[in-house]
This record gives C-alpha cells, sequence and structure tokens, in this order.
C-alpha cells in the first residue's frame, strides 16, 4: 500500500470516528439541557418574579461575580494537580491533559449519583490496564476532600450556637464529637488504604482476582499529604467563591459567619448520596435549612445556591463536553 493509499485509509477511519461520535455528542448535549430545565424548574418558585431579581443583583454586583469566575479555573487546576499527583506512579500525565479529564468527568458526574460519574470519566482517559489503580487513585482524592470538608464543617458546626436550632440542643456537642471521630476514621483509612485493600484481598481472593492490583500501595505518604494539601486548597477556593456570591446577594453577614455557614454547608453534602435529578434540589434544601438560621431570605438562598452551581458545576460540565467533542474531531487521545 503507497503513501496515497495509507492516507485515504486513515482519512475514512477519522471520518467514521468523527460521524459515530455525533450522536453520542449530541445525546450528551440534549441530556443536559433537559437536565438544566427540570432542576431549575423545580428550584425556583414560578410564580415569583426570580429571573428580573435575579438579573438586577447580578448587574449590581458585577465585580463580585466575575471574581467568582476567575477562580473556577483556579478551582479546576486544583483538583487536576490532585488528580496528577493521585495518578504519577502509574501514569504520567501532564498539567492540561489533567484539566480535561477533570471536565470531562464533570460531564459525566452532573448525571450521575454523588457525583459518581465524575470518576468514572477520568477513568475513561487512562489504559485498560491502568483502570484499577485508577480506582484506588480515586477513592484517594474523595477521602481526602471529604476528610477535609468533615473537619472543618464539625469546627464550624461546633462554633456557632445559631446552628443549635438545627438539632436538640443537647445533641450539639455529639454531632461536633461524631464529625471529628468520622474524619479521624477517615484519615486512618486514608493513610492505609493499600494495606486495608490487600487485607480483604486476601480474605476475599475469589472476588478481587482481576483487581490484585488494589492491594498495591500506588501513593507514599509524602504524596498523600500533597493531596490533602490540595484538597484543602480547593475548599478554600470554593468557600471564598461561595462568600463572593453571598456578598452578590446581599447576605447581610459577616466573613465569619458566611465562613461557619459555607462549613457546615459542605459538611451536610458530604453526607448526602442523592440521584443526580435531586442535587440542585438538595443544595437548595441544605442552603435554605443553614441560611434560614441567620435570618437570608429564602430568594436570595435559592438565587445565590442556583449561581454557585451554575458556575462550578454547569460550566464545568459544558466545558467538558467540549473537550469531549474536540477530542473525538481531532481523533487524538484525551490524555
Amino acid at each position: 500500500m503507497d503513501a496515497r493509499e495509507l492516507k485515504t485509509v486513515k482519512k475514512t477511519k477519522f471520518t467514521w470516528s468523527w460521524l459515530w461520535s455525533m450522536p453520542v455528542r449530541l445525546a450528551l448535549l440534549l441530556a443536559m439541557s433537559w437536565f438544566i430545565y427540570y432542576e431549575a424548574q423545580l428550584v425556583i418558585p414560578q410564580e415569583a418574579d426570580y429571573l428580573e431579581k435575579w438579573s438586577g443583583l447580578l448587574k449590581a454586583h458585577q465585580v463580585e461575580v466575575i471574581l467568582c469566575l476567575l477562580l473556577l479555573p483556579v478551582n479546576v487546576i486544583f483538583e487536576a494537580l490532585k488528580w496528577k499527583t493521585a495518578v504519577q506512579s502509574f501514569h504520567k500525565l501532564n498539567l492540561w491533559p489533567a484539566v480535561k479529564s477533570i471536565l470531562f468527568g464533570n460531564t459525566l458526574g452532573i448525571f450521575t449519583p454523588a457525583k459518581s460519574g465524575e470518576y468514572a470519566g477520568r477513568l475513561l482517559h487512562l489504559q485498560m490496564r491502568e483502570s484499577p489503580p485508577g480506582i484506588m487513585a480515586n477513592l484517594y482524592c474523595s477521602l481526602a476532600q471529604n476528610a477535609v470538608n468533615l473537619l472543618i464543617g464539625g469546627i464550624c458546626f461546633g462554633l456557632n450556637t445559631k446552628f443549635n436550632t438545627l438539632i436538640d440542643n443537647s445533641l450539639t456537642l455529639g454531632m461536633v464529637t461524631f464529625s471529628m471521630i468520622l474524619t479521624l476514621l477517615m484519615l486512618m483509612v486514608y493513610f492505609n488504604l493499600g494495606t486495608l485493600f490487600g487485607f480483604v484481598q486476601e480474605k476475599f481472593q475469589r472476588f478481587f482476582k482481576s483487581f490484585s492490583v488494589l492491594g498495591d500501595e500506588i501513593l507514599n505518604s509524602h504524596q498523600k499529604v500533597n493531596i490533602l494539601s490540595w484538597s484543602l486548597l480547593r475548599y478554600l477556593v470554593y468557600a471564598l467563591q461561595y462568600v463572593l456570591i453571598c456578598k452578590a446577594f446581599n447576605f447581610d453577614l459577616s466573613i465569619v459567619q458566611l465562613l461557619q455557614g459555607i462549613g457546615v454547608i459542605f459538611l451536610i453534602q458530604s453526607m448526602l448520596i442523592l440521584p443526580p435529578v435531586m442535587s440542585l434540589i438538595a443544595r437548595g434544601e441544605t442552603a435554605l435549612l443553614v441560611w434560614s438560621v441567620f435570618g437570608v431570605e429564602a430568594d436570595k438562598i435559592l438565587l445565590a445556591s442556583l449561581t454557585l452551581w451554575m458556575i462550578n458545576v454547569l460550566i464545568p460540565a459544558i466545558a467538558g463536553t467540549g473537550v469531549y467533542s474536540l477530542h473525538k474531531y481531532r481523533g487524538v487521545k484525551a490524555v
């Protein structure tokens, strides 16, 4: 086969690959459009003129909203650096491919309970033989972020007596203690995950025969600390975004009160496992529960929650769809 014929075959293969990806991309876009419309209809009361109020507040506080948008890529980069650290022992990943993995994971995560599709999206960019250690890497990232959320959330819950109204006063100390114990247990599992899987694999060899690598330790202590550090930085960036949005929607609260409320919201959200159609509703209900303690109006709470969801969940998911489309169009590997 000469060079011209080889070029023709490659071109034909590329064209069919592009055509095959079209319905997949279209399905993703249609599903996302329906998802956005459905959740917005459930969260925003139709009888209130919310769109006019929303538009007015955003125009009056453009600086806060722009700053929040500018922090979005910082948030994504921190998560990409965390993922890059988690997989570096078995897959050499540069920053930009790591960012694309995170964005595509967000696309799948928007449709799945507890954003489980986010982790599957990251695995799709690894080779098949790297899937088992990729599962381990996902577990490390998830445990680290949840440990940070639980630790800070438990402290915030205990620091403000207003949160006593959320549960019985006698249970407040128990709630804080439970959060601290859960954080400690999570960190113990985090720093001994390979050993734990090795023990389980030894006891149930029949079920783990195909995933023997799960018993291998893919990270050293220094890398685990780094992942925790990236998780803390990501928490701080996300908390700052939330503060900016609260200021944009005129939450008449101090910075300390805002940070305490945000910590409790993250604490509650870390414990929720919900189907995708309930995720935005749960965010709105959780925000209403927490911010109502401080006397913030319900319309401001719902609009702030929806705005933050659009910035930190919807935009990355749309960007991930674009990454997937571009990847298929160029006919190259995503990472």
